[in-house]
């Protein structure tokens, strides 16, 4: 038996050291041992190294998935901000006075489109549209409702696609790699004429609606939530 590496102190990383169980599992793929323990019986032993190795992601991850550099790449990615949040603002009076519409937070944020642009030639009120949207650009509405409504579209659509791309890197589960729970509904967030908040101001002043999974080592929550 090797030595037990439960660790007794925090502050100085002492570990245990009495004899302890050691348990190594094969892996698929031609990936290394899921290695758990070693164990002493006073931290758990045999059972708790078992646990430990049957945890990890070469062990968990399907043949499919690859070796160990795809089992890594495909546990880590997880939900963000796009998959989370719908920024909505509105542009000053000089603009029009329009909504916009993002998916996501900070350098995350991928802009809602309004649809294309409309026809020069169409006549004046086509040109006038087309002025404005010169102004604006594709992606203002005319209301704070359209573009919310536009938004929620886009945002079941990237979030559904999002979680399949995922489930598709990992062999077709979720069972293993980092916690994929997306939301049922996306959080708006409204930024009206004259807030100078960004959608990330006012995304970490609300209260979270999922739990914290992973959010400490990431920055991120299950859902794509900001920690």
């Amino acid at each position: 038996m090797t030595p037990c590496t439960h660790l007794t102190d925090l502050t100085t990383g002492a570990r245990c050291g009495l004899p302890g169980a050691e348990v190594r599992l094969q892996c698929p793929a031609g990936r290394p041992d899921a290695v758990g323990g070693p164990y002493c019986d006073e931290h758990g032993g045999h059972a708790l190294a078992l646990a430990e190795a049957e945890r990890e992601w070469n062990y968990l991850a399907p043949a499919s998935v690859g070796r160990a550099e795809a089992v890594r790449d495909a546990g880590s990615t997880a939900l963000r901000t796009p998959e989370a949040y719908i920024v909505l603002r509105q542009t000053p009076e000089s603009q029009g006075g329009t909504w916009l519409a993002w998916l996501g937070l900070g350098s995350m944020m991928r802009p809602v489109p309004s649809g294309a642009a409309p026809n020069r030639r169409g006549g004046r009120a086509h040109k006038r549209a087309g002025e404005k949207r010169a102004r604006t650009g594709t992606r203002a509405f005319s209301s704070r409702a359209a573009a919310e409504a536009a938004a929620v579209v886009a945002w079941r659509r990237n979030a559904r696609n999002t979680v399949e791309v995922i489930r598709d890197h990992r062999g077709g589960t979720l069972d293993w790699g980092v916690p994929v729970e997306p939301l049922e509904a996306p959080i708006v967030l409204v930024l009206e004429q004259g807030d100078s908040r960004s959608g990330w101001d006012v995304a970490v002043e609300l209260k979270r609606r999922t739990r914290d999974g992973l959010c400490m080592l990431s920055g991120l929550r299950p859902s794509g939530e900001v920690a």
